[in-house]
C-alpha cells in the first residue's frame, strides 16, 4: 500500500511540474551561445543573413554594429555550395513562436573561401 501511495504522489508531482512544448523552448529564449559556421546573405534575400552550423540554419539578427556589417559585405550562400564565409560568432538565442533566431552580437575569424559552384 505504500508502494502505491508513494507512486501516486510521484507521478502527481510530475504532471504538476509538466510543461507545454511552448514553455520549453521559450525557456532556451535569451540563452547566449558560442558557435563556429557560415554566414551570410540568405540564398533567396539580398540583405537577411543566414547562420549555417552542425546545429542547423538559423536566421540572424545582426546587433555587433557597422563595423561588423562592413566586414560581411559580400558574404553570400549559394543554393549547392554553401556560405563563402565563415566565422565564430557570439549570439543570443531568440525564440517567438516556431521560429529561432540569432542575435549576433560579436563576430570573430571571419573568413573568406573560395568556393566552386556547382
Amino acid at each position: 500500500m505504500k508502494k502505491i501511495i508513494i507512486l501516486a504522489l510521484a507521478l502527481s508531482a510530475t504532471f504538476a511540474n509538466a510543461q507545454t512544448l511552448t514553455q520549453a523552448v521559450n525557456k532556451f529564449s535569451g540563452t547566449e551561445i558560442t558557435s563556429s559556421g557560415e554566414i551570410g546573405i540568405g540564398v533567396m534575400s539580398e540583405t537577411d543573413l543566414s547562420f549555417k552550423s552542425a546545429d542547423g540554419t538559423f536566421d540572424v539578427l545582426l546587433d555587433a554594429g557597422r563595423q561588423a556589417r562592413k566586414s560581411l559585405a559580400g558574404c553570400k550562400f549559394t543554393i549547392f555550395s554553401g556560405a563563402n564565409c565563415k566565422a565564430d560568432i557570439k549570439a543570443e538565442i531568440k525564440v517567438k513562436g516556431n521560429s529561432v533566431k540569432l542575435i549576433v552580437y560579436e563576430i570573430n575569424n571571419l573568413m573568406r573561401i573560395n568556393k566552386q559552384p556547382y
